[in-house]
């Protein structure tokens, strides 16, 4: 039997912070296996919530405190919240200040065997360019310019992010899509290591009671279409709104599902200026469990994404049943599509979103070989228990180059 590896994971956000988008949910996902599997664990994020709260010490339990972080035990994983100096510098603008994080990593680097760095521009990576210990990089759909503040992220490209790249000792893809920015960027394929997201199906084996979404918001006699997401720009939540007013479909509502992260107050407007505004229900941030009754109770999950590295949620809306109609945009598209599982759209053609929307909402036996072809898709490949032994074996290889080092 192999030796348990020592592994630090890195992230900016972290439980129970799920307002800051898929990211926390899948390293926390991907972490608490690693420990059940007999890896140690250990966790350096920030104490940021959302945009005008901290992750308190009472909220994880915390088992030891100092003016800069504060420490607790999640699901057997040892996880250090470094304080930031503003919730909304670091919710908005996406500074996370790790506080006396590049001590604390000089005191606990010789440690570990190996880190994973989660997210690509953030402070809290750039001690570990020069640090002793090597390490995988996840970008976690970070990597390129489109989603705004060029400026700033050429600057972190120049003063630390092309060092962070040459010495990092793998860079993970959650996506096709995303290996292929990588290259693009001049990162040799050899460097690449192709690793989905993915889901536990035992997670949804006690799915909540069909109907109980419906009777919470008063929609007993609607079709659903939801979209589930950060009410984000790039995730095109009035591309959504705009052809549901187009959808010739007036007994259907459509229920927004997820926090402000930038496009909720322009989304009503648009829902007020195209007449729909009593068909269209925003219900902010849920709890995971209301988040699977929206997904079990939804007739159709819409993702018409900008720019979307993977698409977790798809995923997520297969295995409670609801079939998904996807932006070409969206990393995890083109298998969805190729397997039979999504009907795949063009974003900007809003006429053909609407149709499509019309379309499956009136073809049950469509929508049921959709679900069918999606669950048998994940279970061959985007379960966790694979991706996870996949993750451990690149994980083995990072660490023999420390010993390579030292040797």
């Amino acid at each position: 039997m192999e030796k348990p590896l020592n592994i630090l994971q890195v992230v900016p956000y972290f439980y129970p912070s799920w307002t800051c988008g898929g990211t926390p949910r899948v390293v926390y996902e991907l972490s608490r296996r690693l420990a059940a599997m007999g890896h140690n664990i250990t966790k350096y994020t920030t104490d940021v919530y959302d945009a005008a709260a901290r992750v308190t010490e009472d909220m994880v339990g915390s088992t030891e405190s100092s003016p800069q972080h504060f420490t607790a035990d999640i699901e057997g994983m040892r996880v250090v919240y470094f304080r930031n100096i503003s919730p909304s510098l670091a919710f908005k603008g996406r500074i996370f200040m790790g506080g006396d994080l590049p001590d604390f990593l000089k005191q606990e680097q010789d440690h570990f065997d190996l880190a994973h760095l989660h997210e690509f521009r953030t402070l809290m990576n750039i001690p570990f360019i020069k640090a002793n210990i090597p390490f995988a990089l996840s970008a976690h759909g970070g990597f390129t310019y489109i989603m705004g503040k060029k400026t700033l992220k050429k600057a972190y490209d120049i003063f630390a992010g092309n060092r962070l790249l040459d010495a990092a000792s793998a860079l993970v893809a959650v996506s096709p899509l995303e290996a292929a920015q990588y290259r693009e960027y001049g990162i040799p394929p050899e460097k690449i290591f192709l690793s989905a997201n993915g889901i536990s199906p035992d997670d949804f084996k006690d799915l909540p009671e069909k109907g109980e979404f419906r009777r919470r918001y008063g929609l007993e006699d609607k079709r659903i279409v939801m979209f589930l997401g950060r009410m984000n720009p790039i995730k095109g939540p009035d591309l959504l709104i705009e052809a549901f007013g187009r959808a010739a479909y007036p007994d259907a509502a459509l229920v927004m599902v997820g926090p402000e992260d930038g496009a909720l107050e322009h989304s009503k407007k648009l829902a007020e200026k195209l007449g729909i505004v009593d068909r269209v229900i925003f219900t902010g941030m849920v709890s995971p469990v209301e988040r699977l009754s929206a997904l079990v109770d939804a007739d159709l999950m819409v993702l018409p994404s900008r720019h979307e590295i993977f698409g977790l949620s798809l995923l997520e809306s297969l295995m409670c049943g609801t079939p998904v109609i996807v932006s070409k945009n969206v990393g995890i598209a083109p298998v969805l599509e190729e397997a039979g599982a999504a009907v795949i759209v063009d974003c900007d053609d809003i006429d053909d979103l609407s149709y499509n929307i019309a379309e499956y909402l009136s073809r049950s036996e469509k929508r049921r070989k959709m679900v069918k072809a999606g669950r048998n898709l994940i279970a061959e490949k985007y379960n966790w228990e694979k991706i996870t032994d996949d993750l451990v074996e690149l994980y083995r290889t990072i660490s023999g180059k420390r010993k390579e080092q030292t040797e």
